[in-house]
């Protein structure tokens, strides 16, 4: 194309499997990822999940570590974001009688091993000739979920609550990462 100008990278500058400082794409985008506020995530006053007499609502949240990697596919990039040693804590707000005789309200925690995020990146050019990207084929695993509270029938309920938990909490970091990499990318 006239007036055009083309770069071709290799997998060396997207991603070269070593640690910061950052000499790759991947670095940079681990930087970001590792500046992002998960407490921006939670909205404490919505509840994650409603069950067994309980609104359980997500108080705080952080992450211990992050990595990502990328690589070349057709039309694009493979990402995947990793989020780990993430923990939290959690409020159970009692909504019926039979919850109040065994206890009432109660806090507890959360810890998740792991957050993965795999996606592909895809760059467009918009018809205003600026750059656009988008994320497709977004797929988030959450593994090694451990909630707990301090109150002995709660306890008893969280294996019914935790697929709540799990899952609400997967489709916010999902939304929030997907916005945020395709932003910064």
């Amino acid at each position: 194309a006239p007036h055009a100008l083309g770069i071709w990278l290799g997998q060396q500058v997207l991603d070269d499997g070593q640690p910061p400082p950052p000499t790759d794409f991947a670095s940079v985008m681990n930087t970001v990822l590792q500046s992002l506020d998960l407490s921006s995530l939670i909205d404490s006053t919505t509840p994650v999940a409603s069950s067994a007499g309980y609104d359980v609502y997500i108080t705080s949240i952080n992450a211990g570590n992050s990595a990502v990697t990328l690589s070349a596919i057709d039309g694009g990039l493979a990402i995947r974001a990793s989020l780990t040693g993430i923990t939290g804590g959690l409020r159970f707000d009692c909504t019926t009688f039979g919850c109040e005789l065994l206890g009432g309200d109660s806090s507890g925690g959360f810890s998740i091993s792991s957050v993965v995020i795999d996606a592909n990146v895809i760059p467009t050019v918009t018809p205003s000739n600026t750059l656009a990207v988008s994320l497709t084929n977004v797929s988030t695993s959450v593994t090694g979920l451990d909630v707990s509270s301090n109150n002995g029938f709660t306890n008893f309920l969280l294996s019914i609550i935790e697929v709540f938990i799990s899952d609400s909490l997967a489709a916010d970091l999902e939304s929030t990462l997907n916005s945020t990499l395709a932003g910064q990318l």
